[in-house]
């Protein structure tokens, strides 16, 4: 098998990838943009070997997030993974409907039942009493 190489792998970047000044800031943007939990630039600055103490990890990654080349990276990269996942995502939800034991069947069932003409809709007063002038 073939070790894919940079020049191999630079077709596959988008132009806000390539525009990044080396792989280090690119390999910020892939970790940061898999992983979604809270703190995730702080986590990604160090698996993209960037050497930093633990005290300026935070400092550091704030600062590369704040970057307009990271900025637009990252968005380049989300859209590239969310058209990555839209097979899996339809698939699993696929999935929970046709899975009757499934413990959000109920819910699903009833998002169907939902009424769709105007008739059978509550009607919500919109207006806020508090905001209603006094006499």
């Amino acid at each position: 098998m073939k070790a894919v190489t940079k020049q191999e792998s630079w077709g596959e970047l988008g132009q806000a990838m390539r525009a990044l000044p080396n792989e280090r800031w690119r390999n910020f943007v892939r970790h940061y943009v898999i992983d979604f939990k809270c703190g995730a630039a702080t986590r990604a600055y160090p698996a993209a070997c960037f050497a930093s103490s633990d005290d300026y990890k935070k400092q550091n990654a704030y600062r590369l997030l704040h970057d307009q080349r990271i900025i637009d990276a990252i968005a380049e990269e989300s859209r590239k993974v969310l058209r990555e996942a839209h097979p899996e995502a339809v698939n699993a939800l696929l999935n929970l409907i046709r899975d009757p034991a499934h413990k959000l069947q109920a819910i699903s069932a009833n998002v169907r039942k939902w009424p769709e003409n105007k008739e059978n809709k509550k009607q919500h007063d919109t207006t806020n009493p508090r905001r209603q002038k006094r006499n």
